[in-house]
């Protein structure tokens, strides 16, 4: 995944998906200790059936400054992960496969 930065006309790039990214979106969540707190994050989902949980990227004017990383990536099916959706009511991601069903975690993942 590329980030454009305006500002300095830089990008930012880096990687957690084996295959090719088909959505991204925007979350605003976490969950902890069954209590929500306000946490905006980007989430990727990918052809290699995993999604993906990006804290955003902080920078001031450099590209050196910037700190990016991946909090968490689980494979939620075997086959292709299409599109997704962030639920901020439930504080839950909603996601659609190609073929077969979808791996859920058996506890709270975020």
């Amino acid at each position: 995944m590329s980030i454009w930065m305006v500002g300095t006309g830089s990008t930012l790039t880096f990687k957690a998906h084996d295959n090719t990214i088909c959505d991204i979106g925007v979350g605003y969540h976490r969950v902890v200790e069954g209590k929500p707190i306000p946490w905006s994050h980007l989430f990727t989902v990918s052809f290699d059936g995993c999604l993906a949980l990006w804290d955003f990227p902080m920078y001031t004017d450099t590209e050196a400054s910037a700190v990016h990383r991946c909090d968490l990536r689980i494979r939620a099916s075997s086959s292709e992960l299409l599109c997704a959706a962030y639920d901020s009511l439930k504080y839950i991601y909603v996601v659609a496969v190609s073929y077969t069903h979808l791996t859920l975690p058996t506890k709270r993942i975020v």
